[in-house]
Protein backbone atom coordinates (compact mmCIF):
# COMPACT_ATOMS: atom_id res chain seq x y z
CA UNK A 1 0.00 0.00 0.00
CA UNK A 2 0.78 3.70 -0.58
CA UNK A 3 2.22 5.70 2.33
CA UNK A 4 0.92 9.59 1.47
CA UNK A 5 2.44 11.99 3.05
CA UNK A 6 0.83 15.76 2.59
CA UNK A 7 3.40 18.91 3.93
CA UNK A 8 1.81 22.04 2.80
CA UNK A 9 -1.54 23.57 2.17
CA UNK A 10 -1.22 23.48 -1.41
CA UNK A 11 -1.58 26.80 -2.99
CA UNK A 12 0.73 26.85 -6.02
CA UNK A 13 -0.64 27.88 -9.83
CA UNK A 14 1.34 25.34 -11.37
CA UNK A 15 1.97 21.70 -10.74
CA UNK A 16 5.63 19.68 -10.55
CA UNK A 17 4.44 15.93 -11.14
CA UNK A 18 7.81 13.63 -10.20
CA UNK A 19 7.42 10.02 -11.19
CA UNK A 20 9.14 6.11 -11.95
CA UNK A 21 11.87 4.74 -10.47
CA UNK A 22 15.00 6.05 -9.39
CA UNK A 23 17.86 4.40 -9.52
CA UNK A 24 21.90 4.68 -8.87
CA UNK A 25 24.18 7.37 -10.64
CA UNK A 26 25.97 4.76 -12.30
CA UNK A 27 23.07 2.70 -13.39
CA UNK A 28 20.26 2.97 -15.54
CA UNK A 29 16.82 2.17 -13.77
CA UNK A 30 15.78 -1.09 -15.36
CA UNK A 31 18.81 -2.71 -14.45
CA UNK A 32 18.39 -1.18 -11.03
CA UNK A 33 15.35 -2.78 -10.38
CA UNK A 34 17.09 -6.19 -12.03
CA UNK A 35 19.49 -6.16 -9.14
CA UNK A 36 16.66 -5.48 -7.01
CA UNK A 37 14.56 -8.60 -7.69
CA UNK A 38 17.53 -10.67 -8.15
CA UNK A 39 18.59 -14.06 -5.75
CA UNK A 40 22.38 -12.73 -5.44
CA UNK A 41 22.43 -11.62 -2.09
CA UNK A 42 25.60 -9.19 -3.01
CA UNK A 43 23.60 -7.64 -6.01
CA UNK A 44 20.94 -6.66 -3.60
CA UNK A 45 22.44 -4.60 -1.03
CA UNK A 46 22.66 -1.52 -3.14
CA UNK A 47 19.04 -1.65 -5.06
CA UNK A 48 17.41 1.88 -5.99
CA UNK A 49 17.73 4.96 -5.54
CA UNK A 50 20.92 7.07 -4.02
CA UNK A 51 21.28 9.50 -1.99
CA UNK A 52 23.54 11.10 -4.78
CA UNK A 53 20.83 11.04 -7.62
CA UNK A 54 18.22 12.17 -4.98
CA UNK A 55 20.12 15.21 -4.43
CA UNK A 56 21.30 15.89 -7.98
CA UNK A 57 17.87 15.45 -9.32
CA UNK A 58 15.73 17.20 -6.48
CA UNK A 59 18.30 19.70 -6.07
CA UNK A 60 17.73 21.01 -10.26
CA UNK A 61 13.81 20.48 -9.88
CA UNK A 62 13.97 23.13 -6.67
CA UNK A 63 16.29 25.39 -8.27
CA UNK A 64 15.72 25.56 -11.58
CA UNK A 65 11.51 24.97 -11.72
CA UNK A 66 9.87 25.47 -7.90
CA UNK A 67 12.44 28.97 -7.03
CA UNK A 68 12.85 29.83 -10.98
CA UNK A 69 8.38 30.04 -10.54
CA UNK A 70 7.90 31.61 -7.26
CA UNK A 71 7.33 34.82 -8.40
CA UNK A 72 5.11 33.73 -11.37
CA UNK A 73 2.50 31.81 -8.76
CA UNK A 74 4.61 29.13 -7.46
CA UNK A 75 4.94 25.55 -7.99
CA UNK A 76 3.31 23.17 -5.95
CA UNK A 77 5.24 19.39 -5.76
CA UNK A 78 3.74 15.84 -6.33
CA UNK A 79 5.32 12.92 -5.94
CA UNK A 80 4.99 8.76 -7.02
CA UNK A 81 8.02 6.67 -7.03
CA UNK A 82 8.88 2.77 -6.78
CA UNK A 83 10.83 3.96 -4.20
CA UNK A 84 9.15 3.33 -1.02
CA UNK A 85 12.59 3.40 1.27
CA UNK A 86 13.98 6.89 -0.47
CA UNK A 87 10.38 8.31 -0.25
CA UNK A 88 11.30 10.24 3.06
CA UNK A 89 14.87 11.81 1.40
CA UNK A 90 12.66 12.85 -1.42
CA UNK A 91 9.95 14.30 0.18
CA UNK A 92 12.10 16.37 3.04
CA UNK A 93 14.76 17.59 0.26
CA UNK A 94 11.39 19.94 -1.49
CA UNK A 95 10.17 20.70 2.19
CA UNK A 96 6.86 22.37 2.27
CA UNK A 97 7.10 22.73 -1.41
CA UNK A 98 5.79 19.09 -1.32
CA UNK A 99 2.44 19.03 -1.03
CA UNK A 100 1.31 14.92 -2.02
CA UNK A 101 3.52 11.81 -2.32
CA UNK A 102 3.27 8.10 -2.24
CA UNK A 103 6.03 6.11 -2.93
CA UNK A 104 5.10 2.01 -3.24
CA UNK A 105 7.04 -1.11 -3.97
CA UNK A 106 7.70 -1.47 -7.67
CA UNK A 107 4.81 -3.68 -8.81
CA UNK A 108 6.05 -4.88 -12.21
CA UNK A 109 8.98 -5.04 -13.49
CA UNK A 110 10.20 -2.26 -15.06
CA UNK A 111 8.68 -0.81 -18.43
CA UNK A 112 6.01 1.49 -19.87
CA UNK A 113 3.95 -0.58 -18.16
CA UNK A 114 5.26 0.68 -14.85
CA UNK A 115 6.04 4.57 -15.78
CA UNK A 116 2.36 4.74 -17.20
CA UNK A 117 1.17 3.33 -14.02
CA UNK A 118 3.03 6.06 -11.96
CA UNK A 119 2.38 8.73 -13.86
CA UNK A 120 -1.08 7.75 -13.27
CA UNK A 121 -0.91 7.60 -9.61
CA UNK A 122 0.91 10.78 -9.56
CA UNK A 123 -1.59 12.59 -11.88
CA UNK A 124 -4.39 11.26 -9.23
CA UNK A 125 -2.55 12.72 -6.22
CA UNK A 126 -2.95 16.24 -7.97
CA UNK A 127 -6.32 15.56 -8.97
CA UNK A 128 -7.25 14.64 -5.91
CA UNK A 129 -5.69 17.90 -4.22
CA UNK A 130 -7.44 20.37 -7.04
CA UNK A 131 -10.84 18.94 -6.08
CA UNK A 132 -9.85 19.66 -2.16
CA UNK A 133 -8.39 22.77 -2.93
CA UNK A 134 -11.39 24.10 -5.63
CA UNK A 135 -9.69 25.01 -8.23
CA UNK A 136 -7.47 23.37 -10.91
CA UNK A 137 -3.52 24.42 -11.79
CA UNK A 138 -2.90 26.07 -14.99
CA UNK A 139 -0.62 23.31 -16.07
CA UNK A 140 1.05 20.08 -14.61
CA UNK A 141 4.40 19.36 -15.86
CA UNK A 142 5.61 15.74 -15.24
CA UNK A 143 8.68 14.30 -15.36
CA UNK A 144 11.03 11.54 -14.31
CA UNK A 145 11.97 12.21 -11.02
CA UNK A 146 15.38 11.38 -11.61
CA UNK A 147 14.87 13.74 -14.69
CA UNK A 148 17.87 16.95 -14.30
CA UNK A 149 16.93 20.28 -15.48
CA UNK A 150 19.70 22.22 -16.12
CA UNK A 151 18.51 25.56 -16.63
CA UNK A 152 15.05 27.53 -15.41
CA UNK A 153 12.22 26.85 -16.85
CA UNK A 154 9.59 29.61 -16.76
CA UNK A 155 6.05 27.39 -16.39
CA UNK A 156 4.07 31.04 -17.63
CA UNK A 157 5.24 30.50 -20.65
CA UNK A 158 3.58 26.71 -20.86
CA UNK A 159 -0.05 27.64 -21.12
CA UNK A 160 -2.68 25.42 -20.34
CA UNK A 161 -4.57 23.73 -23.48
CA UNK A 162 -1.31 21.91 -24.55
CA UNK A 163 0.83 19.20 -24.24
CA UNK A 164 4.58 19.75 -24.52
CA UNK A 165 6.43 16.17 -25.39
CA UNK A 166 10.41 16.52 -25.05
CA UNK A 167 11.52 14.39 -27.80
CA UNK A 168 15.24 14.94 -27.75
CA UNK A 169 16.27 13.17 -24.28
CA UNK A 170 18.38 10.11 -24.52
CA UNK A 171 17.89 10.26 -28.46
CA UNK A 172 21.10 9.79 -30.46
CA UNK A 173 20.81 10.21 -33.93
CA UNK A 174 22.05 6.84 -35.12
CA UNK A 175 18.52 6.03 -33.59
CA UNK A 176 16.31 8.19 -35.37
CA UNK A 177 14.50 5.33 -37.67
CA UNK A 178 11.36 5.73 -39.08
CA UNK A 179 8.66 4.90 -35.93
CA UNK A 180 10.31 6.24 -33.81
CA UNK A 181 8.78 9.40 -31.96
CA UNK A 182 11.70 11.79 -32.93
CA UNK A 183 11.76 10.45 -36.39
CA UNK A 184 8.12 11.24 -36.56
CA UNK A 185 8.52 14.78 -35.49
CA UNK A 186 10.78 15.20 -38.02
CA UNK A 187 8.46 14.37 -40.92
Amino acid sequence: TATLAYASAGQGRYALLLTGYLSGLHQTSSRSAEVKVSTDVQARRKPGASARVIALATGSHIKNIVQANADKGGVDVFAHTWNPEAGPYIDSAFGASMVLSAHEPLEYQLSGRSYSLSIGRGAALVRAHERARGFPYVSVVALRADFVVMAPSDLSGMGPGHIYFQFTCCVRERDNRPGDAKHLETQ
